[in-house]
């Protein structure tokens, strides 16, 4: 699937079709987003299983959200059911699963690596010698900056994995890549779209959290409208499908 590049100002205007998106069917997005935190805390409190569970089922949920949004931003009526629509057909389930199951791969090597360097930093330190307070080296720094560089790699190489996989029966493997390809290609409309959300995130924060029952179906309808501009093809495949 080729991307193409497009303009800084593209970020904002994800922003605004994200919003309209969440407009046509505010109370149903709400509702969304409360069953998926339900599930959240549901599987995170399940011991050992629920947490690799809830890993792996991940990218379906979010592809049920970005369904939602093409339904909503298409004029149709967002449905309790969407949530679950990536996880339903058998083949994108087991893509979708995959891909759950190779960001896991990632983030446990992203802990492994960084628990190195700041335990070897950590070494240094004696708390037999009194008056020592634990010190964070070389090593910690490292180790901060890798997780820090790690995530970005991985986010952008995550940005459009899970639309490529959910709407043109792309492979996991080749989604993360042409993700990361695609977003390379559009560091300025990204980064816009990033200090953008930094800036509502703040503001969704202060009504106690609550805001973020806004924010997340504005920012991921927004991230699907980033999809169908970078990779305008997908529209042209599912219009053929």
């Amino acid at each position: 699937m080729q991307a193409t590049r497009v303009e800084a100002m593209s970020g904002w205007n994800w922003f605004t079709e994200g919003w309209r998106a969440f407009s046509n069917s505010p109370g149903m997005w709400v509702v969304l987003v409360l069953i998926w935190f339900i599930l959240m805390v549901v599987l995170s409190v399940i011991p050992l299983i629920g947490g690799l569970a809830l890993a792996l089922v991940s990218p379906g949920l979010v592809g049920g959200m970005l369904y939602a949004a093409r339904e909503s931003l298409d004029g149709r009526e967002v449905q309790v059911e969407h949530l679950f629509t990536g996880l339903r057909d058998p083949a994108t389930r087991n893509r979708l699963l995959l891909l759950g199951a190779i960001t896991l791969g990632f983030s446990v090597l992203m802990a492994v690596v960084a628990a190195v360097f700041i335990g070897g930093s950590m070494a240094m330190f004696d708390p037999m010698q009194a008056g020592q307070a634990p010190r964070i080296g070389l090593g910690g720094l490292l180790g901060f900056l890798f997780v820090l560089a790690f995530s970005l790699l991985l986010g952008m190489a995550l940005f459009f994995a899970v639309p490529l996989v959910m709407f043109t029966d792309s492979r996991p493997m080749d989604a993360l890549k042409a993700s990361f390809s695609a977003s390379i290609a559009n560091i300025p409309a990204l980064l816009v779209f990033g200090l953008v959300y930094l800036v509502l995130a703040f503001v969704a924060a202060i009504p106690m959290m609550l805001g973020y029952l806004v924010l997340l179906p504005v920012t991921l309808a927004a991230a699907y409208q980033a999809f169908v501009d970078i990779f305008p093809d997908s529209v042209t495949a599912e219009a053929q499908d």
